[in-house]
């Protein structure tokens, strides 16, 4: 079985399309072949996608890449039949969608393939609940230009919305239409996607399936899912588990309160590592490793040491980033000491990280104090599959968790004055 990729570009003399695969925390370059009218395929083997989510298309000049697609598609699950993928090319500046910023570092789930032959495929801004995304148009199985008969999507995940079509194999459609947004409880109109018509022309093969992709960057803000409900700087957040500095532990407790929310949100600030007056490139700042998420320390002795330093930091009022930092790094060399933290550094997939992310994993490593590259690297992958496990704890809560691009230490960080617990508590009882 393989999958065909299309996407539609009108590229300058000596220009070449290509396709960028993410497998793991690995890209794989493939290039494309220009068909004509613009459009652009490469055929892979679906077992050589064996391990890739996401994907985007990007421009070589003589070798150089020119230009790069921002946005990501996600790549469905795999199939019986060979896929057809049928994309629109897109820049995340011209579309203004509030997805999860950690989306950018952290690996995301394939969508899944629905049980038909055809299907569009929408990415919208989220929509608030209560409304759907539906599809009119000129063919009768799009209502007829009839909103009250339009074909309701399916949604998938976030901002994926997905639409069956009753297609023969072998079987040809042609006919203009648009996206319409709804209400759920009387399937009222509630608005019409401006522009012109779109226009779907689609031919099946009998041994094909089809996934065309639409974009959708302008929905009015009454219809979207607010920006955010709970906006915090995560070093000052305070529980009785962290080691004085709120870490990625610490979230799973906010994000549970945020979900007894009406349209949950949850933003922190930055989670970029400054040094020498600005975030580097990539990487994490290690006060927010979770030594509750990581392996137990097999050195009892060294365990309640490192534990008792974790207390006594965890009483101050003021956080000191700095002796947190160091905690927290000499937390994870004790890790990386046990057979399970050596276990990850063999594991394959830490390997294609740490290769993809060389440029600047060797540099950051030669700027912290300790200039253990392997610690650091290791440091840098916990954290990212910490994050990890938080973003899929907060898809599961149906909470929206967004990062702020700004990096806000200060100078003299203040933690909560009361405990994350109690300050959770005292909300709920408010809220009730």
């Amino acid at each position: 079985m393989t999958t065909r990729f299309s996407v539609n570009y009108v590229t300058r003399w000596g220009e070449q399309i290509e396709l960028l695969l993410r497998r793991h925390h690995l890209d794989v370059i493939v290039e494309m072949h220009h068909t004509g009218m613009g459009w652009w395929t490469a055929v892979i083997d679906n077992d050589e996608l064996a391990g890739v989510t996401r994907y985007h298309y990007r421009v070589a000049t003589a070798g150089a890449v020119s230009r790069v697609e921002q946005g990501w598609h996600r790549l469905p699950s795999a199939a019986s039949l060979n896929t057809h993928l049928i994309d629109q090319w897109t820049d995340v500046t011209t579309l203004p969608m509030p997805a999860v910023s950690l989306r950018s570092v952290i690996e995301r789930p394939a969508t899944r393939m629905l049980d038909a032959a055809c299907y569009m495929q929408l990415i919208v801004p989220p929509l608030r609940r209560g409304v759907s995304m539906a599809v009119c148009g000129e063919a009768s199985p799009l209502g007829a230009w009839n909103p009250k008969r339009a074909a309701v999507m399916h949604h998938d995940s976030d901002n994926v919305w997905s639409l069956p079509l009753d297609l023969r194999p072998g079987a040809t459609v042609s006919t203009r239409f648009k996206f319409i947004v709804i209400d759920n409880s009387q399937c009222d109109l509630l608005e019409w996607e401006g522009g012109d018509n779109r226009w779907l022309n689609v031919s099946l093969n009998r041994s094909e399936r089809v996934v065309v992709t639409h974009y959708l960057p302008g929905v009015s803000s009454a219809l979207l899912r607010p920006a955010s409900d709970v906006v915090a700087p995560l070093y000052a957040l305070r529980s009785s588990r962290d080691a004085g500095c709120g870490d990625v532990g610490d979230l799973f407790k906010l994000i549970d309160w945020a979900a007894t929310m009406r349209h949950p949100a949850v933003e922190l600030s930055c989670l970029a590592h400054v040094m020498g007056g600005g975030p580097v490139d990539g990487a994490i700042d290690p006060v927010y490793l979770a030594p509750t998420m990581m392996p137990e320390v097999e050195d009892a002795n060294r365990r309640r040491l490192l534990t008792a330093r974790a207390i006594d930091l965890n009483r101050e009022d003021i956080v000191d980033v700095e002796e947190v930092r160091r905690l927290k790094m000499e937390w994870a060399a004790a890790v990386l000491m046990t057979e399970q933290g050596s276990a990850v550094t063999r594991s394959r997939d830490y390997k294609r990280w740490v290769n993809l992310n060389a440029d600047w994993l060797q540099p950051y490593a030669t700027r912290m104090a300790n200039r253990n590259r392997t610690l650091t690297n290791f440091v840098q992958y916990l954290l990212r599959c910490q994050l990890q496990q938080v973003l899929d704890h907060a898809e599961s809560r149906d909470v929206y968790l967004l990062v702020n691009p700004v990096a806000v230490i200060p100078p003299v960080p203040q933690r909560m004055k009361v405990s994350l617990e109690a300050h959770l508590a005292s909300r709920k009882q408010e809220l009730s």
